[in-house]
This record gives structure tokens, sequence and C-alpha cells, in this order.
């Protein structure tokens, strides 16, 4: 029986590194860039924390779980993340974009990605026809849902089915409604983005990014790229977002909750 998500949220079905971390319930900070090894040949599995730190290993399983998917990478910003995913692109490709997006992302696209040779389609992808603006050039659909700041909604299912036709990536940013309330990735999507920094982290704390897949393949170029750039989020810092998803489940019922109250005042007051 699969676990609930606020299971998922406080821990990992992970006994035997409850014992190698002396039955820690919150899981320590390695707070470490090099790693010593018992022997020649033996290795702790371990060497620099730019390639990987066991803080940062666990809580990227802990978003990978809430996702439902493969692997998850932990950034040092949502911003990083997204830097990181646009290596995955050459110059002449084309990338079908929402025409609401996070103003960072907007940024990065128009002055950094279309100064290395990327193309951009902007459209309105809750209405307007994806499939008509599909070049032989196109590489990836790439939205937010809800989106930031408007809140309009794509159907992600829908957007999958033309992706898959076209051979195309489907990109969805999914910071505003979290893995707690919705699962891109069970709806196709191949690749899922997180600013860790909003609900995940839920503490106004700590900045994070987060990339996570269902795909072995893209997991594989997305660990090159990690520790090729160097953007991976610090020990500190993913112990501040893993004490933060501990809640998320609390804070985004609470978050709905008062959100339905204020929609209900603000109806109230205007009859």
């Amino acid at each position: 029986m699969e676990r609930e998500i606020e299971t998922k949220c406080i821990h990992l079905e992970e006994d035997e590194a409850s014992i190698q971390h002396f039955g820690s319930i919150s899981y320590p900070i390695y707070q470490t860039a090099t790693y010593a090894h018992p022997a020649v040949g033996q290795s702790t599995g371990f060497d620099y924390s730019r390639l990987q730190n066991p803080t940062r290993e666990h809580l990227e399983k802990v978003v990978a779980s809430l996702e439902n998917g493969v692997d998850a990478l932990a950034f040092s910003s949502g911003m990083a993340a997204i830097t990181m995913l646009m290596e995955l692109f050459a110059p002449g490709d084309h990338l079908i974009i929402d025409s609401d997006l996070y103003g960072g992302s907007i940024r990065l696209f128009d002055h950094v990605s279309t100064k290395n040779g990327i193309c951009f389609s902007r459209i309105d992808c809750a209405k307007e026809d994806v499939e008509a603006f599909v070049q032989e050039n196109t590489k990836a659909i790439y939205v937010e849902t809800p989106t930031n700041p408007m809140m309009n909604v794509v159907d992600i299912a829908a957007l999958s089915a033309i992706a898959k036709r076209h051979g195309l990536l489907l990109i969805v940013d999914n910071t505003f409604l979290s893995p707690y309330l919705q699962n891109p990735l069970d709806l196709g999507a191949d690749i899922v983005v997180h600013s860790g920094t909003k609900y995940l982290g839920g503490h106004n704390d700590t900045l994070a990014g987060f990339l996570v897949t269902g795909r072995t393949d893209i997991s594989e170029k997305l660990r090159f790229l990690i520790k090729t750039t160097g953007a991976g989020l610090a020990p500190f810092d993913c112990w501040l977002v893993l004490r933060g998803i501990k809640t998320l489940g609390i804070r985004m019922d609470r978050s709905q909750e008062n959100a339905m109250e204020i929609a209900k005042w603000r109806e109230h007051r205007s009859m």
C-alpha cells in the first residue's frame, strides 16, 4: 500500500540509514567538502561535496519520493535549477514556453538563453493551440501551472500527449501547488521544476531549487551537468529544506483553508 504523502514528508523508509547515523531522527548536516576513505581501494561513496553530499542526497531522495520520480537534484536556488536545465539544449533549439512565467525565468530565457542561440515561442498554453507552434527544431514545452503571477492552469496530460506525438520534453514548474497537491510526472511530464524557497522550504530562511525526473536517461544527463556546473545545494540549506518539508502537508492544508475564507469574505463583500 502506497504511503500517504504526509508520511513521505516526515521520513524515508531507510532503516539502515538510521542505524548508520546513530539513530538520529533529524538527518545530520554533513558540513564537509571532502571525505576520508577507510583504505586504498575502499570508498564511502562520497568524494567531494560538489559531486554529492550525504545531506543533499537524502533531501533529493525525499523530493524524488514526493514527486514519484526516479531522481531529484537540489540546487542553490530555483533559478540555478532552471539555468542548468537549459544546458540540455543546444544553439538552434526551439522551446514553446507559456506567456505567463516567473519573472526570473523570463529574464533567463530573454537575456541568457537567447544569447546562447536557443529560441522561444511564448504563447498562452491554457488557451492557444500548442501543437500549432511545434517546429522541426522544437525540443521542449515549458510551463508553470498554476502560473506565476496570474494563476493560469494548463492541462498537463493534454500537453504530455502533444509532447509525446512530437518527441518533445514536457517541463512543468510545480512550485505553486507543490508535490502535496500535484504530481506532474504522474500526468506525463518528463521534468518537474521547483523553487524550494517557497512551499517546500516554507520558513523563508533559505533558497533552494529542484529538478525531478521519472526518466533515467534524463537523470544521467542532469547528474553530469550538476557535477560540472557546481550549482548543488549546500549541506546546511539542505537540512533547512528537509526540516521545512516535514510540515508541508499542514501548511498546504492551512493555506487552502485561509484562501477559501478570503474568497468567501470577498464574495460576501461584493453582494
